[in-house]
């Protein structure tokens, strides 16, 4: 179940007067910059960019978790994100809770109500082209998605790291012409576009709209069962 507000604020230490910047984060496997992303936001906080008093809220990715026998594989990129809590006031980290060691998507059902309470309570959301732009709709909150990155090390000069291997999925690409999101092609456009969102939630909705209407379907919550049902019947 969704949080009630109080117990939302409360259980994720969040402050109540300060409207909620959400910045899902992508997976450190495959983008380097979301400690860059979250410090562009810091800084705006920092120096009263915002129309509205904010905070961020960065979820981590659950790839970040994920083993080998030495500890976590991506433990540099998690500290990075952790160090900025040492220089910024206003930022809360949620991390997932973990079921297994083994798995790096096993988590326990509670944590579909941690996002979904997310969800329900955030001013906008930020990501990188995943599935908050669906999730993030399906809850008419407003959206800006990030189609750029900070300084990528030589060694992980890779094309998984580059996010115009994203941008030009044709998945996302239904997102992007839906109108449903901002696009932040740049750092510099990444803070106005925020605030556009905060200062005019409703300007994107028909586009979120269209983005559930295309990408939930009509079998909402039912869609394994659905499919298994045309698996058996010989229709796939």
């Amino acid at each position: 179940a969704i949080y009630g507000r109080d117990k939302f604020y409360r259980e994720l230490g969040l402050n109540v007067e300060r409207d909620i910047i959400f910045l899902g984060t992508k997976s450190p496997n495959c983008y380097t910059s979301n400690a860059y992303i979250a410090k562009l936001i810091l800084e705006a906080i920092q120096d009263g960019d915002f129309v509205n008093d904010c905070q961020l809220l960065v979820r981590m990715h659950p790839i970040y978790y994920r083993r080998n026998k030495d500890g976590l594989l991506f433990k540099h990129f998690r500290d990075e994100m952790m160090d900025l809590r040492n220089s910024y006031d206003h930022l809360t980290i949620n991390e997932p809770v973990m079921a297994s060691v083994n798995l790096s998507y096993s988590m326990p059902t509670s944590e579909i109500n941690v996002l979904a309470s997310i969800l329900k309570y955030s001013s906008v959301v930020v990501n990188m082209f995943s599935t908050l732009n669906i999730e993030a709709s399906i809850f008419d909150v407003p959206i800006v998605n990030v189609s750029f990155e900070g300084v990528i090390p030589d060694h992980l000069k890779k094309a998984r790291y580059d996010i115009n291997m994203d941008l030009e999925q044709s998945h996302n690409q239904r997102v992007i012409t839906s109108g449903g999101v901002a696009m932040a092609y740049t750092s510099e456009q990444l803070i106005p576009l925020i605030n556009q969102e905060l200062s005019d939630p409703k300007k994107r909705r028909s586009g979120r709209e269209s983005i559930v209407k295309r990408e939930v379907g009509p079998n909402k919550g039912v869609a394994g069962q659905a499919i298994a049902s045309l698996i058996m019947k010989g229709r796939i």
